[in-house]
């Protein structure tokens, strides 16, 4: 039995300024010899928010630290410990502006994916046997301006009424001209309202974002159960693919000081031979066709393992045969053979070398 408890959770408490517009006008007494300014407004409150309130796209709430207990919390014979990074929260303190200036969504950069940013494991004697650091990065960035939100707030500052008094000249103390000359030059106190009238409407591009957020490299350790002070760590850096966003190289550094490279190979990588530009075709991107695995501290390849594929027919591109190599000198031997599969895509026939069907 497994048991989990949650800790530092985070989300966004519902705020009037989500739900809640204010919309009005102003009113000017031009025909009475007492001159005056009325403003009227109204509150709008919705019952959805004006921009999503999840503390990520898709992410209503979530905790940064959950523990899981082989057992429970009490009695148990370990535990692993995780602790995630901070979600990007555009719709809590990221933003400083009114909400309603902004689209709903403006910083909408998909789904969030957890990122998990360190792992421990624990005895039953809650002594660390394990732990993990991870780091990550964002990857393919690109931010494209899809149009502009304009909101005027009606509500702003205004001159005394007598700033603004209507004339044949034009308002008096605001725009200094004799008719009907048509060209006039603002008064200081008319700059002024022009530059609240100015300052009270909000201009916000709005976006699409392309990004992706992918672990760069992890730190592992593995500790002696009965002496904590010795430990194996090994230090492993991914490189990725474009393409697909499927890691092209992991780097691991052991405790020897050795580097050890896998190198992975998709479909794109076989694109000028079939049936390998069909899969690119219909978007089957992920297998991988070709993982070599190397020591560059020796120079020397360790394993190399292959799988070729093969269009059956009806729409189904699966693996045919599975190769296998030692070191660079060997031959790629064929390990397994797939002769059939249904309609489904599953295999009815496999072979193995030297074994019976």
């Amino acid at each position: 039995m497994k048991s989990y408890t949650y800790a530092n959770p985070r989300f966004n408490a519902p705020q009037s300024k989500y739900f809640r517009d204010i919309q009005g006008f102003i009113e000017e007494n031009q025909n009475s010899s007492t001159y005056c300014l009325s403003n009227y407004k109204i509150d709008l409150v919705y019952s959805n928010p004006i921009i999503p309130m999840d503390v990520a796209p898709g992410l209503p709430i979530m905790y940064t630290n959950v523990t899981e207990y082989i057992g429970t919390a009490t009695n148990n014979v370990g535990k692993t410990v995780y602790n995630y990074g901070e979600p990007y929260s555009p719709s809590g303190d990221a933003i400083n502006d009114i909400p309603h200036y902004y689209h709903a969504f403006h910083y909408d950069k998909g789904n969030f994916t957890s990122q998990l940013i360190q792992k421990d494991v624990f005895d039953s004697t809650n002594k660390k046997i394990f732990s993990e650091f991870n780091y990550y990065n964002t990857y393919f960035t690109n931010t494209y301006t899809t149009g502009i939100k304009l909101t005027h707030d009606i509500i702003y500052n205004t001159l005394p009424f007598k700033g603004i008094h209507a004339s044949v000249n034009g308002p008096d103390f605001c725009c200094q001209c004799v008719a009907p000359s048509m060209t006039c030059q603002l008064g200081n106190l008319c700059s002024a309202s022009a530059i609240e009238y100015r300052n009270s409407i909000a201009a916000i591009d709005t976006k699409a974002i392309q990004e992706a957020i992918l672990l760069e490299s992890s730190v592992r350790t593995t500790y002696d159960r009965l002496n904590p002070n010795k430990f194996v760590t090994d230090s492993i850096h991914y490189v990725y693919n474009q393409h697909n966003l499927k890691i092209k190289e992991t780097t691991t550094i052991n405790s020897r000081g050795e580097n050890l490279l896998t190198q992975y190979k998709y479909p794109y990588d076989f694109s000028s031979s079939q049936p390998y530009s069909s899969m690119l075709t219909k978007h089957i991107l992920s297998p991988v066709i070709e993982q070599t695995l190397s020591n560059t501290t020796l120079n020397k390849q360790l394993q190399k393992t292959q799988t070729s594929y093969k269009d059956w027919g009806n729409n189904i591109i699966e693996p045919e045969i599975v190769k296998a190599q030692m070191d660079a000198a060997s031959p790629l031997e064929n390990r397994i053979r797939y002769l059939s599969y249904d309609s489904k895509a599953n295999p009815l026939t496999v072979k193995k070398t030297s074994a019976t069907r």
